[in-house]
């Protein structure tokens, strides 16, 4: 219509029409990838993992970030990647949000019979005796559903949190 019109207001409110288009397939692509990042399955679960930190780094550059993977790491299952990839995201975020962090570093190791290790320290402030918010509970929850264990470590400098899953999910 846009490129047929021969009345200027008719192309201005094509242009209009498609602009709002693709507002809302950019939000829906965001949403989406918030439910389950479209990598997952896709990729290998390494450079997932790896992407993940890198976009950190974009996003906030004056924090020293590190991933930590083995040069082999086996694909988990979907519901063991989906909950590492979380804990990650959401460690990092309370990190940056309630620590003021300027070092974040991670790992994940898997040992075959024996699972997954999951680890988030970073340099910020302790929690100092604070109780769990949502995004502590959430992951606490989410390696529960798991039959994994979760410990989050408070110190007066970081907030180490470590999360152990089986081999694969029930």
């Amino acid at each position: 219509i846009r490129d047929r019109a021969t009345d200027p207001s008719l192309r201005e409110h094509a242009d209009n029409i498609l602009s709002i288009a693709a507002e809302i397939r950019r939000v829906n692509t965001a949403l989406l990838a918030g439910l389950r990042p479209m990598a997952l399955g896709q990729l290998p679960f390494a450079a997932v993992l790896a992407d993940l930190m890198a976009e950190a780094r974009a996003r906030d550059p004056g924090v020293a970030w590190t991933i930590d993977l083995p040069d082999t790491l086996p694909e988990p299952d979907e519901a063991t990647a989906l909950t590492i990839y979380r804990i990650l995201q959401e460690a990092n975020t309370n990190s940056l949000r309630h620590a003021g962090a300027t070092r974040i570093a991670a790992s994940v190791r898997h040992a075959p019979g024996r699972g997954w290790t999951v680890r988030l320290s970073d340099d910020g402030r302790g929690r100092g005796g604070a109780t769990d918010g949502n995004g502590i509970s959430g992951m606490r929850e989410r390696v529960a559903l798991l039959g994994g264990s979760f410990d989050v470590q408070d110190g007066p400098r970081g907030v180490p949190v470590t999360a152990t899953l089986p081999e694969a999910a029930a």
